[in-house]
């Protein structure tokens, strides 16, 4: 299962939300570019590539997907930041 839908399948019990997790993670990367590096390129295009639908998740999206939930409190069920 892709990245997002995988996120989306734990933090919401359903991976039918993974657009909306997308959306978030990609948020939470544009953010604090100081805290997440890209894999290669400038930052903006790598937040711009992962904004995408059908781009694949790498190891910085997981790392923010895990500090939000971790954060959060998220446990099988995701709450929409404001």
């Amino acid at each position: 299962m892709p990245q997002f839908r995988s996120l989306s399948d734990q933090l919401c019990g359903s991976p039918e939300h993974h657009a909306l997790v997308r959306a978030d993670v990609v948020k939470r990367l544009v953010s604090r570019p100081e805290r997440y590096f890209p894999e290669e390129g400038t930052y903006e295009d790598y937040c711009t590539s992962m904004a995408q639908p059908g781009k694949w998740g790498d190891n910085v999206t997981l790392q923010v997907g895990r500090c939000w939930a971790v954060r959060s409190g998220a446990r099988q069920e995701y709450t929409w930041p404001a």
